[in-house]
């Protein structure tokens, strides 16, 4: 067995080498369109869990669903939250929700965006973060929320060089924490899925 400092890094130094060919990925890929660069994304993320698992020859926990109606329950309960503070933020800003933008999410193209949305980016990035770095970063639950939201946060930055991608360690502190209560990452994937859809909808005045 590896000494316990050196198997500490792992993660760390997996996230760092997929950031970075993630930010390289979609560079190159911007050309050919988002599509190219979604499907590069998505394929990556969820590529490295799997193998990271394969190559240990460990179980992977978290795509296991230990009770359907606790996912429901957690899943309606966030999106709400979510939904709520979201246009509260946009209200306090001088911003908010148009009652036509709202229709916008019970619609034919809402509801292609959320199967394509979940995936090529909802399901992946939480397969990598709150999936595969939440588990194997020592420490408690806590500390796992907060250096997963951290480096979501930091992939999103190097990806596209903007400083309010770094607002996403909000929403990814959220994601954390149904992680930590569910112990699966569906429920944060469709959560995830959720702030995007909304996001797509186009909720500024």
């Amino acid at each position: 067995m590896l000494p316990r400092f050196k198997r500490e890094w792992w993660p760390y130094t997996i996230w760092a080498l997929s950031t970075a060919a993630l930010a390289a990925g979609n560079r190159f890929l911007s050309a050919a369109g988002g599509t190219a660069a979604s499907i590069f994304t998505g394929v990556l993320l969820l590529y490295v869990p799997f193998l990271y698992a394969s190559a240990l020859k460990r179980p992977i926990p978290y795509l296991k669903v230990r009770n359907v109606k606790r996912v429901i329950f957690w899943f309606a309960l966030a999106t709400t939250v979510t939904f709520l503070l979201y246009t509260t933020l946009l209200k306090a800003f001088g911003k908010g929700y148009l009652p036509e933008r709202v229709s916008l999410l019970f619609t034919r193209e809402s509801a292609l965006f959320w199967g394509t949305s979940l995936l090529s980016v909802g399901f992946p990035e939480e397969m990598f973060f709150r999936g595969f770095l939440y588990e194997e970063i020592d420490g408690g639950a806590a500390k796992k929320i907060i250096v997963t939201s951290l480096l979501f946060a930091l992939t999103h930055l190097a990806v596209k060089a903007s400083l309010t991608r770094l607002l996403t360690f909000v929403p990814g502190l959220i994601l954390g924490g149904l992680r930590s209560r569910t112990g699966e990452v569906y429920t944060p994937s469709l959560l995830h899925t959720f702030m995007n859809l909304i996001n797509w909808a186009g909720p500024f005045t």
